[in-house]
Protein backbone atom coordinates (compact mmCIF):
# COMPACT_ATOMS: atom_id res chain seq x y z
CA UNK A 1 0.00 0.00 0.00
CA UNK A 2 1.80 3.49 -0.99
CA UNK A 3 2.06 5.37 1.95
CA UNK A 4 0.34 9.05 2.57
CA UNK A 5 2.94 11.58 2.29
CA UNK A 6 3.91 15.29 0.95
CA UNK A 7 6.61 17.47 1.79
CA UNK A 8 6.01 18.72 5.64
CA UNK A 9 6.04 22.25 3.94
CA UNK A 10 3.24 21.37 2.00
CA UNK A 11 0.98 20.15 4.55
CA UNK A 12 1.80 22.97 6.72
CA UNK A 13 0.98 25.90 4.03
CA UNK A 14 -1.92 23.66 3.44
CA UNK A 15 -3.08 23.74 7.06
CA UNK A 16 -1.98 27.39 8.32
CA UNK A 17 -3.47 29.06 5.43
CA UNK A 18 -6.82 27.15 5.93
CA UNK A 19 -7.32 27.87 9.46
CA UNK A 20 -5.84 30.80 9.64
CA UNK A 21 -8.30 32.30 7.23
CA UNK A 22 -11.39 30.79 8.39
CA UNK A 23 -10.39 31.77 11.78
CA UNK A 24 -9.70 35.60 11.24
CA UNK A 25 -13.01 36.01 9.23
CA UNK A 26 -15.21 34.67 12.15
CA UNK A 27 -13.83 37.47 14.24
CA UNK A 28 -14.20 39.52 11.55
CA UNK A 29 -17.56 38.68 10.79
CA UNK A 30 -16.40 38.69 7.18
CA UNK A 31 -16.88 35.43 5.01
CA UNK A 32 -18.16 35.88 1.45
CA UNK A 33 -16.60 39.54 -0.78
CA UNK A 34 -13.39 41.19 -1.34
CA UNK A 35 -12.25 43.60 1.26
CA UNK A 36 -10.74 46.61 0.79
CA UNK A 37 -8.05 48.69 2.88
CA UNK A 38 -8.23 52.91 1.23
CA UNK A 39 -4.36 53.88 0.66
CA UNK A 40 -2.86 55.39 3.94
CA UNK A 41 -5.09 53.54 6.01
CA UNK A 42 -4.50 51.59 9.45
CA UNK A 43 -5.73 48.23 9.91
CA UNK A 44 -4.83 45.04 12.32
CA UNK A 45 -6.03 41.52 9.92
CA UNK A 46 -7.66 41.97 6.82
CA UNK A 47 -9.62 38.41 5.73
CA UNK A 48 -12.35 36.94 3.97
CA UNK A 49 -12.95 33.95 3.02
CA UNK A 50 -14.36 33.73 -0.80
CA UNK A 51 -12.74 37.32 -2.09
CA UNK A 52 -9.98 39.44 -2.96
CA UNK A 53 -8.26 41.47 0.07
CA UNK A 54 -6.55 44.82 -1.24
CA UNK A 55 -4.69 47.09 0.63
CA UNK A 56 -4.06 51.02 -1.22
CA UNK A 57 -0.34 52.28 -1.17
CA UNK A 58 0.92 53.80 2.03
CA UNK A 59 -1.53 51.48 4.12
CA UNK A 60 -0.34 49.31 7.18
CA UNK A 61 -2.62 46.07 8.13
CA UNK A 62 -1.15 43.48 10.24
CA UNK A 63 -1.97 40.94 8.39
CA UNK A 64 -4.14 40.05 4.58
CA UNK A 65 -5.39 36.93 4.66
CA UNK A 66 -8.07 34.62 2.60
CA UNK A 67 -8.96 31.23 0.87
CA UNK A 68 -10.05 31.76 -2.22
CA UNK A 69 -8.96 34.85 -3.78
CA UNK A 70 -5.88 37.51 -4.36
CA UNK A 71 -3.60 39.23 -2.37
CA UNK A 72 -2.79 43.04 -3.56
CA UNK A 73 -0.39 45.42 -1.27
CA UNK A 74 -0.02 48.38 -2.88
CA UNK A 75 3.55 50.82 -3.43
CA UNK A 76 4.94 51.58 -0.28
CA UNK A 77 2.48 49.27 1.90
CA UNK A 78 2.99 47.35 4.87
CA UNK A 79 1.84 43.67 5.85
CA UNK A 80 2.83 41.68 8.78
CA UNK A 81 1.77 38.58 6.43
CA UNK A 82 -0.07 37.37 3.62
CA UNK A 83 -1.88 34.43 2.87
CA UNK A 84 -4.39 32.90 0.60
CA UNK A 85 -5.11 29.23 -0.56
CA UNK A 86 -6.26 29.55 -4.02
CA UNK A 87 -5.17 33.13 -5.44
CA UNK A 88 -2.08 35.18 -6.78
CA UNK A 89 -0.20 37.69 -4.34
CA UNK A 90 0.86 40.93 -5.47
CA UNK A 91 3.65 43.24 -3.73
CA UNK A 92 4.27 46.79 -5.19
CA UNK A 93 7.23 48.65 -5.26
CA UNK A 94 8.73 49.93 -2.08
CA UNK A 95 5.75 47.59 -0.58
CA UNK A 96 7.35 45.42 2.94
CA UNK A 97 6.14 42.10 4.70
CA UNK A 98 7.33 41.28 8.10
CA UNK A 99 6.52 37.67 7.91
CA UNK A 100 5.74 35.39 5.89
CA UNK A 101 4.07 35.36 2.23
CA UNK A 102 2.43 32.21 0.84
CA UNK A 103 -0.05 31.03 -1.21
CA UNK A 104 -0.93 27.23 -2.46
CA UNK A 105 -1.82 27.76 -5.85
CA UNK A 106 -1.06 30.66 -7.31
CA UNK A 107 1.65 33.22 -8.57
CA UNK A 108 4.12 35.54 -6.13
CA UNK A 109 5.17 38.28 -7.69
CA UNK A 110 7.64 40.90 -5.66
CA UNK A 111 8.27 44.62 -7.44
CA UNK A 112 11.25 46.89 -7.27
CA UNK A 113 12.80 47.40 -3.77
CA UNK A 114 10.01 45.67 -1.89
CA UNK A 115 10.69 43.38 1.03
CA UNK A 116 9.26 39.64 2.40
CA UNK A 117 10.75 39.62 5.87
CA UNK A 118 10.38 35.77 6.20
CA UNK A 119 9.67 32.65 3.88
CA UNK A 120 8.19 33.31 0.14
CA UNK A 121 6.10 30.02 -0.70
CA UNK A 122 3.74 28.44 -3.07
CA UNK A 123 3.26 25.02 -4.28
CA UNK A 124 2.18 25.67 -8.20
CA UNK A 125 2.34 29.22 -9.56
CA UNK A 126 5.10 30.82 -11.04
CA UNK A 127 7.41 33.12 -8.38
CA UNK A 128 8.83 36.55 -9.97
CA UNK A 129 10.95 38.16 -7.42
CA UNK A 130 12.29 41.55 -9.74
CA UNK A 131 14.43 43.59 -7.46
CA UNK A 132 13.28 42.84 -4.41
CA UNK A 133 14.57 41.76 -1.30
CA UNK A 134 13.27 38.04 0.27
CA UNK A 135 14.72 37.73 3.75
CA UNK A 136 14.13 33.79 4.33
CA UNK A 137 13.89 31.05 1.32
CA UNK A 138 11.92 31.03 -1.67
CA UNK A 139 10.29 27.69 -1.38
CA UNK A 140 7.71 25.82 -3.98
CA UNK A 141 7.15 22.38 -5.71
CA UNK A 142 5.44 22.99 -9.22
CA UNK A 143 6.52 26.91 -10.00
CA UNK A 144 8.96 28.84 -12.58
CA UNK A 145 11.20 30.82 -10.94
CA UNK A 146 12.21 34.29 -12.22
CA UNK A 147 14.89 36.18 -9.86
CA UNK A 148 15.88 39.74 -12.10
CA UNK A 149 17.48 42.86 -11.87
CA UNK A 150 19.58 43.20 -8.34
CA UNK A 151 17.24 41.20 -6.28
CA UNK A 152 18.06 39.33 -3.24
CA UNK A 153 17.04 36.21 -1.56
CA UNK A 154 19.10 35.56 1.38
CA UNK A 155 17.30 32.21 2.72
CA UNK A 156 18.31 30.18 -0.47
CA UNK A 157 15.51 28.29 -2.45
CA UNK A 158 14.20 25.14 -2.32
CA UNK A 159 11.98 23.67 -4.99
CA UNK A 160 10.78 20.30 -3.80
CA UNK A 161 9.63 17.00 -5.17
CA UNK A 162 6.00 16.56 -5.37
CA UNK A 163 4.88 12.38 -4.21
CA UNK A 164 2.45 10.45 -2.50
CA UNK A 165 -1.12 10.09 -2.81
CA UNK A 166 -1.71 14.22 -1.20
CA UNK A 167 -0.01 15.37 -3.83
CA UNK A 168 -1.96 13.37 -6.68
CA UNK A 169 -5.10 14.38 -5.89
CA UNK A 170 -3.64 17.98 -6.05
CA UNK A 171 -2.45 16.90 -9.69
CA UNK A 172 -5.32 18.44 -11.55
CA UNK A 173 -4.46 21.86 -9.80
CA UNK A 174 -1.25 21.84 -11.54
CA UNK A 175 -0.60 23.25 -14.77
CA UNK A 176 2.23 21.20 -16.14
CA UNK A 177 2.90 18.02 -15.53
CA UNK A 178 5.46 16.86 -12.55
CA UNK A 179 7.83 15.57 -15.21
CA UNK A 180 8.23 18.71 -17.11
CA UNK A 181 11.67 20.62 -16.21
CA UNK A 182 10.63 23.92 -14.17
CA UNK A 183 12.51 27.44 -15.29
CA UNK A 184 14.83 28.79 -12.76
CA UNK A 185 16.24 32.20 -14.04
CA UNK A 186 18.46 33.91 -12.05
CA UNK A 187 19.22 37.49 -13.72
CA UNK A 188 22.36 39.83 -13.39
CA UNK A 189 23.34 41.60 -10.01
CA UNK A 190 21.31 39.03 -7.80
CA UNK A 191 22.67 37.42 -5.22
CA UNK A 192 21.19 34.62 -3.45
CA UNK A 193 22.63 33.55 0.26
CA UNK A 194 22.22 30.14 1.26
CA UNK A 195 21.43 26.91 -0.25
CA UNK A 196 19.92 26.47 -3.96
CA UNK A 197 18.60 23.10 -3.73
CA UNK A 198 16.65 21.18 -6.54
CA UNK A 199 14.65 18.03 -5.40
CA UNK A 200 12.85 18.01 -9.29
CA UNK A 201 14.56 18.05 -12.75
CA UNK A 202 14.83 22.41 -13.53
CA UNK A 203 16.44 24.34 -16.01
CA UNK A 204 18.58 26.59 -14.06
CA UNK A 205 19.62 29.61 -15.99
CA UNK A 206 22.54 31.85 -14.84
CA UNK A 207 23.34 35.30 -16.00
CA UNK A 208 27.10 35.84 -16.37
CA UNK A 209 26.41 39.30 -14.36
CA UNK A 210 24.99 37.74 -11.06
CA UNK A 211 26.37 38.90 -7.99
CA UNK A 212 26.73 35.82 -5.61
CA UNK A 213 24.87 32.36 -5.56
CA UNK A 214 25.72 29.94 -2.55
CA UNK A 215 25.70 26.61 -2.63
CA UNK A 216 24.01 24.62 -5.73
CA UNK A 217 22.09 20.86 -5.23
CA UNK A 218 20.12 18.76 -7.39
CA UNK A 219 20.86 21.26 -10.42
CA UNK A 220 23.98 22.45 -13.26
CA UNK A 221 23.86 25.94 -14.02
CA UNK A 222 23.33 27.48 -17.60
CA UNK A 223 24.78 30.50 -17.96
CA UNK A 224 23.45 33.12 -20.52
CA UNK A 225 24.81 36.69 -21.72
CA UNK A 226 22.56 39.45 -21.84
CA UNK A 227 18.91 40.83 -20.31
CA UNK A 228 17.46 37.19 -20.43
CA UNK A 229 17.80 33.84 -20.93
CA UNK A 230 16.99 31.50 -24.43
CA UNK A 231 13.56 30.68 -24.57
Amino acid sequence: MQTLRAPRATLLVLATLALSALAACDANGRINGSVHVAPGEQAGEVSTVNGAVEVGERASVAGMHTVNGHLSLGESARAGSMRTVNGAVEIAALAQVTANVATVNGALNVGQDAQVGGTLENINGPITVDGAHVVGRLRTVNGAISILNGARVDGGILVQKPHGIFIDLLHDTFHSTRSSALRVVIGRDVSIGGTLKFEREVKLYVSDQVKHLGPIEGATPIRYSGDSPPL
